[in-house]
């Protein structure tokens, strides 16, 4: 093989592999990401219900609209409207609330009774599932974005000199050094971003 036909190989390879490790992050961000929304969609019908109940000021529509972080913190600021402290929660609704939850922590019911401090720790569970939910989403997409980034820079400079080997001549070793450390860290984050989502 001649000296160009190896630097032709050598920077056509490199897209190739970063390709194969971009689509493998792909495919585990979009299966984790179809779990996940399964998931926050059947605690979002859950969390849309406490609203009603938590922000009587909101309108309906409003509430339907919510989605991800906007939910979350919607649910958040109705649980700080609750004081586990005291009579009820503190909260005028309480009653509507109680009635609402009974469906939901019937196990708890029969042990317990649905007092204000059980719908208290009820709400912080499901409000601690979905916001983790909502972490995980964002993570996930974060880390694809970071893998298509790292992998876009060491592919474009690849096929840019890809066409250009003779031009570059001597000079072409500390290119393919540099692209060859520019695909090492993309390949270390693309594996670290594969570990990561399968754990999440």
């Amino acid at each position: 093989m001649t000296e160009s036909g190896i630097w032709y190989y050598t920077l056509s390879a490199i897209p190739q592999t970063l390709a194969a490790m971009i689509a493998l992050v792909a495919t585990f961000v979009v299966y984790k990401l179809s779990r996940v929304s399964d998931r926050v969609e059947k605690e979002r019908g859950l969390v849309k219900s406490f609203l009603f109940h938590l922000h009587p000021e909101k309108e309906i529509h409003h509430i339907e609209g919510m989605r991800g972080e906007e939910l979350l913190e919607a649910l958040q600021v109705g649980i700080a409207k609750l004081d586990p402290e005291e009579k009820d929660l503190g909260f005028e609704e309480f009653k509507k609330l109680e009635s609402l939850l009974k469906e939901f922590i019937e196990a708890w019911h029969r042990r317990t009774g649905t007092s204000g401090q059980t719908i208290y720790n009820f709400l912080r569970q499901k409000e601690n599932i979905f916001r983790n939910l909502v972490h995980t989403r964002k993570l996930a997409i974060k880390l694809l974005v970071a893998c298509l980034f790292l992998t876009a820079i060491p592919t474009c400079v690849s096929l840019l000199a890809l066409p250009n080997v003779e031009y570059f001549g001597a000079n072409l070793l500390p290119i393919a050094f540099a692209l060859s450390g520019l695909a090492a860290i993309s390949i270390l984050f693309t594996t670290y971003s594969v570990w990561k989502i399968a754990k999440l």
